[in-house]
């Protein structure tokens, strides 16, 4: 594995995240749809296995949610230890914009003062030293 395809697990994880919080949104959208209707009379198929559908898949979405954002906190604390590592300052500087908190070209660029070429190349550079450091990934 390289240093970026192991440096954009951090984001891989932080997309699929948000969507499970998409499906999770859409479950209760259609569980708020899902009405009962109470007549008195016995009927072949209520809303009521409807909603314990809705619920259930709810809740496992609920739990999927969870265990990946704390599978994704160990993951970026790990990542972040190891950029952390380096001995450039820039290229801790560009790799954490660029893998923990998820920066654009353009920001990093404008944060840091270079020209886009200039952090591109860094950037390369960056994960060179990243690849020498941690070359067991």
């Amino acid at each position: 594995m390289t240093a970026k395809e192991y440096l954009r697990k951090v984001y891989k994880l932080e997309e699929y995240i948000w969507s499970l919080i998409e499906q999770r949104e859409r479950v209760l959208d259609q569980q708020s749809k899902i009405t009962s209707i109470v007549t008195g009379m016995p009927a072949a198929q209520s809303g009521g296995d409807k909603i314990s559908n809705s619920t259930a898949a709810l809740i496992d979405l609920e739990s999927r949610i969870e265990e990946t954002l704390t599978e994704q906190r160990e993951l970026k604390a790990e990542v972040l230890k190891k950029i952390n590592g380096l001995s450039e300052t820039e290229y801790k500087t560009i790799l954490l914009h660029r893998y923990i908190n998820f920066k654009n070209w353009f920001e990093i660029c404008r944060a840091m003062g270079y020209s886009k070429r200039g952090v591109l190349y860094k950037h390369s550079e960056a994960l060179k030293a990243f690849n020498v450091k941690y070359s067991d990934l």
